[in-house]
């Protein structure tokens, strides 16, 4: 469970090192077991990068686990909004139709770590509609969805999130 102070977040998914345990103990046991969990970590008010130790839980006293611990790792940074309005493409537009849209652009909100606002060019993001889900769904709008965006952005989103249009 983590908690951030105002205007910091992670700036890339949290880690365990090692990502992957050994169990052994009888074959019957270990064939139920999926996952293995760790103790439950709190760290609140984070504004730093961190590494914490945790402990391994065994899910059954007749397994044993090849580490008693793994690390959870998490690099927090500073972070902030930003935004651009880009110009969106419709496919599988069936061959005869002409459509038009409204609007014509969308907005493309993201976060990002501060340190990195500036390596966000406009033209790293890709934002498509998809005629054929929208006629598939008997919807009357386009649905927006980012399909290409640089991979040090987080938490983005397309406004608006439905697209009018009319066929020609």
């Amino acid at each position: 469970n983590f908690e951030f102070k105002t205007g910091f977040n992670f700036v890339q998914p949290a880690e365990m090192e090692p990502s992957m345990v050994t169990i052994s103990g009888p074959e019957k046991v270990i064939d139920t077991i999926n996952e293995v969990y760790t103790e439950d970590i709190i760290l609140q008010d984070l504004s730093a990068s961190f590494s914490r130790k945790v402990r391994v839980l065994a899910p059954n006293d007749a397994v044993e686990i090849s580490e008693q611990e793994v690390s959870v790792i998490g690099e927090v940074d500073k972070i902030t909004d930003g935004s651009f309005t880009i110009p969106f493409e419709v496919i599988n537009l069936p061959r005869n139709y002409l459509i038009s849209t409204y609007p014509k652009e969308v907005k493309v909100v993201f976060q990002v770590a501060l340190k990195d606002f500036n390596k966000i060019p406009e033209n790293s993001f890709r934002v498509q509609c998809d005629y054929k889900q929208s006629e598939e769904n008997n919807l009357d709008y386009l649905i927006p969805e980012v399909v290409e965006k640089p991979e040090i952005i987080f938490d983005v989103k397309v406004v608006p999130n439905k697209i009018e249009f009319l066929i020609k």
